[in-house]
C-alpha cells in the first residue's frame, strides 16, 4: 500500500534536502582579498649641474640644479652645501655667490643628498690705482714733496709710495677693499684714512698741519 506524503518517506526526502542545502551554503566561496598598492618610491637625486653668471668684476653667482630620477628637476641653491677647492683664490657663500680673492681658477662645488655638482671658474681681480696730492695747511698751502704715503691694513698692506715735486704721488697695482693710509712726516701732524677701494681714484687730497712750535719762556 502506497505511503502517504506526510509518512516516513516523506521525511526522509525533506531531510535530504535540508542536509544538501546546508552542505551548498558552508562550500560557497569567499570573496577575494583587496590587494593592498604598492607604494610609489619618492624620486631621487642622480645628478647636480652648476651654473654661473658674473655680477660684478668680483662677484659671481653659481645656481645649483638637481635632476631628479623621475626626470623632474629642482633648484637647490639655497640649500645645497657650498665650498671651494682653493678659498685663497675664490671663497663662496652658503648661497653660492662667488667673490674673487686672486686672479686665477678655482673648483666650486655643490653637495645636495650626497651628490656633488662641480664647476670650474677662472677669475681675476682688477688691478686699481689711488692718486692724490700732499699740502701744507693753510696759510702755507704749499705742495709737500718726498712724503711717505703707506699703507697699513687691508689686502695691500705694506704698500707704499712718496710724493713728488709737484706733492703727488700714485699707488698702482692694488686689490679692491677697504685699506688705510698712514703719513708720519717731519714737521707735521701724523695724518691717517680709511677708505674702500672699488674703482680708480685720482683726487685724493691730504692736508697735513705742521707740528706746532713750541712755546718760549
Amino acid at each position: 500500500m502506497p505511503s502517504r506524503a506526510g509518512g516516513p518517506s516523506g521525511l526522509i526526502v525533506i531531510a535530504t534536502l535540508l542536509v544538501a542545502a546546508c552542505s551548498d551554503s558552508s562550500t560557497a566561496p569567499s570573496p577575494a582579498p583587496t590587494p593592498t598598492p604598492t607604494p610609489t618610491p619618492s624620486p631621487t637625486v642622480a645628478s647636480v649641474a652648476l651654473t654661473s653668471a658674473q655680477m660684478n668684476a668680483t662677484t659671481y653667482q653659481v645656481n645649483a640644479t638637481a635632476r631628479l630620477s623621475d626626470g623632474s628637476a629642482r633648484d637647490v641653491t639655497a640649500v645645497a652645501q657650498w665650498s671651494s677647492s682653493d678659498r685663497a683664490v675664490a671663497e663662496v657663500s652658503s648661497t653660492g655667490v662667488v667673490t674673487a680673492r686672486d686672479s686665477g681658477t678655482v673648483e666650486i662645488r655643490a653637495v645636495y643628498e650626497s651628490v656633488t655638482g662641480t664647476t670650474n671658474l677662472t677669475v681675476a681681480v682688477p688691478l686699481l690705482s689711488l692718486r692724490g696730492t700732499i699740502l701744507e695747511a693753510p696759510p702755507s698751502s704749499r705742495v709737500l714733496e718726498g712724503v711717505r704715503v703707506n699703507v697699513t691694513s687691508g689686502v695691500n698692506t705694506g704698500e707704499f709710495t712718496y710724493s713728488d715735486d709737484r706733492g703727488q704721488f700714485t699707488l698702482n697695482g692694488l686689490r679692491p677693499g677697504a685699506l688705510a693710509l698712514a703719513i708720519a712726516h717731519a714737521g707735521h701732524q701724523p695724518w691717517t684714512q680709511t677708505l674702500t677701494l672699488d674703482e680708480n681714484i685720482t683726487n685724493l687730497t691730504v692736508v697735513l698741519y705742521p707740528v706746532a712750535a713750541p712755546s718760549v719762556r
